[in-house]
């Protein structure tokens, strides 16, 4: 979905949205709009150091080839998208581009936002209510795309992706201790 939102952005304007001449300028552009990563986000980073501050949530600051600095939340969705004012849009582009993938919008949702919906033709419009039942139900739609599409685990609704990792790399430690008692034992019969 992120990238999705991305290409979105870029068909509206003709120009991509986070156009960095390598990775730390690109993520510079995308904190220009969408501020600085929750810290969560950040601790799961296995490359952290090399775009924020040692032992902080601070991002280093890059200058690029032009001496051009970009700042977190310095810009807006609407001013990079050349002044949009559609708010429909804006919104769906801005879910589009939630920092954490849990919280992002699904392409189930998209199909029942807003924006997609004012622009579908009547015809089109009676199949798709008809495919998802009418229901706009924001939680049932994340539930559905959650578990039976993407196949995150049920909790991703009610933990944090922080809290999802860290659970998955208790359990991934704790299998290695078993396997390496087990290859001890059998070491010793």
């Amino acid at each position: 979905m992120w990238s999705f939102g991305c290409i979105m952005a870029e068909l509206y304007t003709g120009y991509p949205l986070f156009p960095g001449e390598n990775e730390a300028e690109q993520l510079a552009y995308i904190m220009e709009i969408k501020g600085v990563p929750p810290e969560y986000i950040i601790e799961l980073s296995s490359r952290r150091n090399l775009f924020f501050e040692k032992d902080s949530f601070y991002p280093i600051i890059v200058t690029n080839s032009r001496g051009r600095r970009r700042l977190p939340s310095t810009k807006t969705l609407s001013n990079v998208l050349k002044k949009c004012t559609d708010a429909k849009f804006l919104d769906f582009i801005d879910q589009c581009l939630d920092w954490d993938p849990v919280n992002r919008m699904t392409p189930l949702e998209a199909l029942q936002h807003e924006w997609i919906l004012e622009g579908l033709p009547e015809k089109v419009l009676v199949h798709h209510r008809k495919m998802f039942g009418g229901l706009d139900d924001k939680m049932n739609l994340k539930e559905a795309s959650l578990t039976g599409v993407q196949g995150f685990p049920e909790e991703a609704n009610t933990k944090t992706i922080y809290d999802i990792v860290a659970e998955m790399r208790a359990e991934d430690q704790a299998k290695e201790r078993r396997d390496q008692k087990k290859g001890t034992t059998s070491e010793h019969n």
